[in-house]
This record gives C-alpha cells, sequence and structure tokens, in this order.
C-alpha cells in the first residue's frame, strides 16, 4: 500500500533553441541543459526523503526543481505527494491540477485529484474529476487505464487510524465488490477491510430483470485472521458518501470495543 513515485523527470515543455544561430541562443540551451541535470539531482534527493517520510523536507527539494524547470512532471507529481502526505492539501491541489493540464490523459494524477477534493471537502470538484476518470477510461486512449481494475479514491484517518479506500471500475469476478476500505498498520499494510460488494457479477445480469429480482449490495468486515462479520445490506447500489459514513462509525466501534490496534 506504500505510494508509488515517479523516479523520472519526464519535462513536457523545455524549448531547446536549436535553431538559433547566436551566441545568446546557444547560451541559453547551455543553461537548460544546466537546469534539467541539477533538476535530477533535486528529484532523486527529494525522492529519499519521501521514502524516509520526511515529507515537509521533500516538498521543499520539488519546489526547489520547479523553479529551474516549472513543467517537469515529475516534480509536481511527486510534489504533491509530498505536500499531501503533509496535510498541505491546497498546496497539492496546485501541483497536481498543473500536472493535468499538461498531461490530460494522465489518469493517475486524476485519482489524486479526487483523494485532494475529498479531503479539502470540496465534494462537486470530487465527483466532476471522478466522472472525468470514468470518461477516460471508457474512451480508451489511455491502455494502462483500460488493464486497470481500480483506483485508490480516498486516504483518509478513521478513529486515529491511517484509511486506505479504493474503487473497482466495475462489477465483475467471483465477488463483485466496488469498494474496499482498508485499515493500515505501521507498515502500511491492511489489518482490517471492509467490502462493499454485490451478489453477482452485473455483466451477468438480464438488462429485463424486474426490481423484485434485482441484486442486493452487501456491506462486509474481513479481520486479518480470518473472521467475517455481515454489517448492512442495500437493496440498491448505495452512494459513496452513505457508505463512507456507515464505515466510519463501523471502524470507530471496532477501535471502541479493543478489536483494531
Amino acid at each position: 500500500m506504500i505510494e508509488s513515485v515517479k523516479t523520472i523527470l519526464v519535462i513536457s515543455i523545455i524549448v531547446f533553441l536549436n535553431g538559433m544561430p547566436s551566441a545568446m541562443g546557444a547560451s541559453h540551451k547551455k543553461k537548460e541543459v544546466e537546469d534539467v541535470s541539477s533538476v535530477e539531482t533535486i528529484l532523486k534527493k527529494g525522492n529519499a526523503l519521501l521514502a524516509e517520510k520526511k515529507y515537509t523536507e521533500a516538498l521543499i527539494e520539488y519546489q526547489k526543481g520547479l523553479t529551474l524547470v516549472p513543467d517537469a512532471q515529475g516534480l509536481l507529481y511527486n510534489g504533491g505527494l509530498a505536500a499531501f502526505q503533509a496535510g498541505d492539501y491546497s498546496q497539492a491541489l496546485k501541483l497536481w491540477k498543473k500536472l493535468k493540464n499538461l498531461d490530460a490523459n494522465d489518469w493517475q494524477v486524476r485519482a489524486k485529484l479526487i483523494q485532494t477534493y475529498q479531503a479539502l471537502g470540496k465534494l462537486s470538484d470530487r465527483d466532476e474529476e471522478r466522472e472525468a476518470l470514468w470518461d477516460l477510461r471508457k474512451s480508451e486512449r489511455v491502455i494502462s487505464l483500460i488493464r486497470t481494475e481500480y483506483y485508490v479514491r480516498e486516504q483518509t484517518e478513521f478513529a486515529g487510524r491511517r484509511i486506505m479506500v479504493s474503487e473497482n471500475f466495475e462489477l465483475k469476478g467471483e465477488v463483485p465488490t466496488r469498494y474496499v476500505f482498508s485499515v493500515l498498520n505501521e507498515e502500511e499494510q491492511p489489518v482490517y477491510r471492509i467490502l462493499l460488494r454485490c451478489d453477482v457479477a452485473m455483466d451477468e445480469l438480464d438488462e429485463d430483470l424486474d426490481e423484485s429480482e434485482k441484486p442486493l449490495f452487501h456491506l462486509d468486515g474481513y479481520f486479518k485472521d480470518d473472521r467475517h462479520e455481515a454489517y448492512q445490506v442495500y437493496g440498491e447500489e448505495p452512494i459513496y458518501d452513505e457508505v463512507r459514513q456507515t464505515v466510519e462509525k463501523l471502524i470507530e466501534k471496532q477501535v471502541k470495543v479493543g478489536r483494531l490496534p
């Protein structure tokens, strides 16, 4: 469950003035090459600090690099990670929005924006970004997104426990699942999961089913020691915020009775 970082700089807009015959053009080109070399070093240093969970220090390094090369995608993405983990959601939003404007097909940064809007309580923006992510997947323009079954929708805390929420794009397979709320330990490993799942895969359903035949959705808890608890049944797929509110109360209860470390 550890965050992945960009290890390659990726510069989308740097104009090397190869066609300029003047000394000024050659000088400008040399400076840009030197800036890129410096930024690559900064990126590595920032990544090392990020791996050590020194988020504020990592963000400072990434920002240094962005003063030299403002459109370096690796710095923008990892800078957003550092800011988000440091709790500076406004800065994370600023960096990730700029990255999205540079590469509208970067679905990972769109997922990060969904998480950030959630953290800032900007739910209408969150829903708009989520819809855009779904549309991007349906467009089939991005192969890696087509092959991806889920994305991380939210990172937060309930009752002092770190929570990672993933959302599946499709309800299919032996256990069709929409959301997985994972309670993580200090090693970033899940110790308790709450799943919103469906009775049957949607691609196996008859479109002409009447209301009484439609599948049910279940909210269930799964513990590290293989314990299982059934919590709630829904007659139709509930909205995310409704499920989230219920899950938060369930996790608070589990912490209160001492069933979660």
